[in-house]
């Protein structure tokens, strides 16, 4: 169940903003992406994660083929995005249980998923208050747990620190 990325590249318009990345990443590893602002990291596990086409290049997810078949990779692909895209007006609760369906979960086995994930991260207490009213690392937990929730095989993280971590002036 791995993930391989080769030769990949991107384009936008003339701009080259990846160019010829290639990695792989086995079962229990942990690859993380360093650089500069600007030089397409970002970019790179959009390409992974299906948001944006690559040029050229493969991408093969758990054994499928990501930019051949997207829909069929991301349901082996577990995605927390750089800026939290939640439903405010929900509870996580209802938002887990949204995301559960979306991946063809069925109701009882999300709700026991959702529960053990919101355990698991110390939410459960606040599983029916509205996730407007969260803090920023709350809101990341609820993103961490949607994003675990169909067990996926690879799970990607973009600026993994940005949301849950304090930064103090002059760091």
């Amino acid at each position: 169940m791995s993930l391989v990325v080769e030769g990949l590249h991107l384009r936008y318009g003339e701009k080259i903003a990846v160019h010829e990345v290639s990695f792989r990443v086995e079962p229990g590893q942990v690859l993380g992406l360093l650089g500069p602002n600007g030089a397409g990291k970002s970019t790179t596990l959009k390409a992974v994660v299906g948001l944006k086409r690559p040029t050229r290049g493969t991408i093969t997810l758990a054994g499928i083929d990501a930019v051949r078949d997207p829909v069929a990779a991301r349901r082996k692909l577990g995605y927390v995005p750089e800026l939290p895209a939640l439903y405010e007006a929900l509870t996580p609760r209802e938002h887990l249980l949204l995301f559960a369906r979306l991946q063809g979960l069925d109701d009882a086995l999300a709700l026991r998923r959702i529960e053990s994930l919101l355990e698991l991260l110390k939410i459960r207490e606040v599983l029916d208050a509205p996730i407007a009213t969260f803090s920023k690392g709350m809101r990341q937990k609820v993103l961490i747990s949607a994003a675990l929730l169909h067990d996926p095989a690879v799970v990607i993280f973009d600026e993994p620190s940005r949301a849950s971590t304090r930064r103090r002036p002059g760091c």
